[in-house]
């Protein structure tokens, strides 16, 4: 019987799921999750900013969950290799650029909301 290779389990070092399997769902919803903030929040009227930041949170979160969930726990008396965290590298490099994209975006709308108050002044005067 084949084992597929990402959902292979070594039993020395026991995890909660695959670390392959927790590499997976965890990449996904961290590029799913946000997409829905988007969709939820055109649809409301008020507090906007409220499914941004929970996806927001989920992004940052979402390292330590995936260190927990897929990580390998090791034996008090062993030392990790120099390779042993490479499995995270793709979602803190994820969770970096969404983490960019959102600050990006706060930029913006700062932007233009202080040429938006600048314009009302300016009319004003």
């Amino acid at each position: 019987m084949a084992m597929i290779p990402f959902l292979d389990i070594d039993p020395a070092y026991p995890t909660v799921l695959p670390p392959g399997l927790a590499l997976v769902i965890v990449f996904a919803s961290n590029l799913v999750i946000p997409c829905i903030a988007l969709f939820i929040s055109r649809r409301m009227k008020s507090l906007t900013w409220l499914p941004h930041f929970i996806a927001f949170l989920w992004v940052l979160c979402s390292v330590v969950i995936f260190s927990v969930v897929g990580m390998p726990t090791m034996h008090d008396e062993e030392t990790g290799g120099p390779a042993d965290g490479l499995i995270g590298v793709p979602i803190l490099l994820e969770a970096f650029f969404a983490v960019l994209v959102y600050l990006c975006a706060w930029i913006i709308r700062t932007v233009k909301w202080c040429m938006f108050i600048a314009g009302r002044v300016h009319r004003q005067a």
